[in-house]
């Protein structure tokens, strides 16, 4: 399996402004759709708000499955609203090795 991972920084109180929850909904959502497409296996939204920093996994079964999805990624990602972030939006790629 395989897994996106992005990061992005938000500026203080956008993580729970209605920008910011719109924003995720449309998203994940349109992240669920693609999955069942595209080969995906799910993900998950994590919320650090000591750090103002919200970061999104979602994980593939094969690394073509990830590679074929990043169109749609780069899609979703682009219409995360500017005035929400303090920095850019940074997406790493893994090959998961484990599973507890």
């Amino acid at each position: 399996m395989y897994a996106r991972v992005s990061t992005l920084p938000l500026k203080p109180g956008a993580m729970d402004s209605a920008a910011m929850k719109d924003y995720m909904t449309k998203g994940w959502l349109e992240l669920t759709k693609a999955q069942k497409k595209e080969g995906g296996k799910g993900g998950y939204l994590l919320v650090d708000r000591s750090t103002n920093k919200l970061v999104s996994i979602s994980t593939w079964n094969t690394e073509a499955d990830l590679k074929r999805s990043e169109k749609g990624h780069r899609e979703r990602v682009s219409k995360a609203d500017s005035a929400l972030l303090a920095g850019p939006i940074t997406t790493e790629h893994y090959e998961i090795v484990a599973q507890v």
